[in-house]
């Protein structure tokens, strides 16, 4: 799947619907501790939406691979609004694409937990990571309830800037050198915006140019 092809590449970059932790904190503003959060019946609306818009603007017709974050809410997203497309496309749920940590949906789930909800996606990248596969400010070996118990009683954790730009960088060099050169990636708010330079809204879904001469030395995390 990966060569040395450093021809320009256009990357569908689509946002995940909206989830239970969007949804709690724009009405509270206060982090609900939703780990792993999942969608809300809007967000499997705006999923579904998402399928028709692009059953009739045709615009992912020639994509090569899709890529998707291994949280909950990407992939749920890519389950119902690409449906379509996964069922021929080839789809690689790659870590360093998950989202920047700011709260408690920013942390994920055992490897082995999600392939029992998301039987028909391959994890073989994710088996490599830790068991702890998102940043942590403690142990990767931790146990994942003695995590999230921690985590709330502290009020969580933000992930270091130079933590989220290392990811950031590594996801533009293996896009970069895949042999594929039409990309769908299913991903999120804060690092789509570290890449584009501007936010998007729940399943939304913005074109990107990335040139084989793209600088990542200029990338900083908003």
């Amino acid at each position: 799947m990966i060569s040395s092809n450093r021809n320009n590449k256009i990357i569908y970059f689509i946002r995940h619907a909206q989830s239970t932790w969007n949804e709690a904190m724009s009405t509270t503003g206060r982090d609900p501790m939703h780990f792993d959060a999942l969608l809300t019946q809007k967000g499997i609306t705006q999923a579904q939406n998402l399928r028709k818009k692009l059953e009739e603007n045709n615009v992912l017709s020639e994509v090569e691979l899709i890529v998707v974050s291994p949280l909950s809410r990407c992939l749920l997203t890519c389950e119902i609004g690409l449906e379509d497309y996964i069922k021929t496309i080839p789809v690689v749920i790659l870590p360093t694409i998950r989202e920047i940590i700011s709260g408690s949906d920013d942390t994920g789930n055992y490897v082995e937990d999600l392939e029992k909800q998301f039987k028909h996606f391959s994890f073989d990248l994710l088996k490599l990571e830790p068991r702890i596969w998102w940043y942590t400010d403690g142990s990767k070996d931790e146990p994942l309830a003695q995590f999230r118990q921690r985590f709330e009683q502290n009020g969580g954790y933000f992930e270091p800037d130079e933590c989220a730009l290392k990811r950031v960088k590594e996801t533009i060099d293996w896009l970069k050198n895949c042999s594929q050169t039409k990309i769908c990636v299913v991903s999120h708010s804060d690092f789509i915006n570290s890449i584009i330079g501007r936010s998007l809204k729940n399943a939304e879904l913005c074109e990107f140019n990335l040139s084989a001469d793209f600088n990542v030395e200029t990338l900083v995390i908003n």
